[in-house]
């Protein structure tokens, strides 16, 4: 998969502010509780919340008029960050020529990182590379991430160079599984790719199993179907 263009950022950018702001606004229940109290009310909502907010709107407000002024548009949108957002969705292929795309993307990621941060779970993250062998994890909705030498990154570059990394190591089958899991979001069991190398659908080399086979024979499969496409 190629990295998104400029403007397909911008655009995710966008929709990614949509997706925080409604979160914050419904927020999931705490685990082994209920979502809200039983009188319908909602408990308030943090102030590191409405400070987060706050500053997306005043971040975003600034670029929209960066837009505007810069590239002679008529803002006409209502004053609330989710009309904004959606107004400089509409100038994505303006701001995709900036030369400061990169400034957008990295502060207006790091305001809806504030946001989703307080809801979401350890369990959501990916791994995205590695940094002096220690692991970088991310969750789906950051388009960024800062490595740990202070230089900031777009996750799917990242992700998509470690996939390349990994495709011709030659590993046991357990360990494909886990590469599958950890880096291809695919669940692909061991059995399963043991069964693939002894019917002959899958290269078995001395000490395993290349990733890139094992990738390219399940690429197409559901995980469900990579569990039991065997069986048919």
């Amino acid at each position: 998969m190629t990295d998104p263009s400029p403007a397909q950022r911008v655009r995710n950018l966008c929709d990614n502010i949509h997706d925080a702001l409604n979160l914050a606004e419904h927020p999931p229940a705490p685990r082994g509780g209920q979502s809200g109290a039983t009188s319908g009310s909602r408990p308030p909502m943090p102030v590191a919340i409405l400070d987060a907010k706050l500053d997306l709107k005043q971040k975003l407000t600034s670029w929209a008029l960066m837009i505007g002024e810069e590239g002679g548009f008529v803002i006409d949108c209502d004053d609330d960050t989710l009309s904004i957002a959606a107004w400089v969705y509409t100038k994505a292929d303006w701001l995709a020529q900036h030369p400061a795309l990169e400034d957008f993307t990295i502060e207006i990621d790091d305001c809806v990182k504030a946001l989703r941060r307080p809801y979401a779970s350890k369990d959501e993250r990916r791994l995205v590379t590695l940094f002096d062998g220690a692991p970088i994890y991310a969750w789906p909705w950051e388009q960024t991430v800062r490595l740990p030498d202070g230089t900031v990154e777009r996750t799917h570059t990242l992700r998509e160079q470690l996939k390349g990394q990994t495709l011709d190591k030659v590993l046991a089958a357990p360990n494909v599984s886990a590469v599958l899991r950890e880096i291809y979001d695919m669940d692909v069991p061991p059995d399963t790719i043991r069964k693939a190398g002894k019917r002959g659908n899958l290269a078995k080399h001395a000490d395993g199993f290349r990733v890139g086979d094992v990738v390219e024979r399940f690429a197409t499969r559901t995980p469900r179907l990579a569990c039991a496409q065997l069986s048919a």
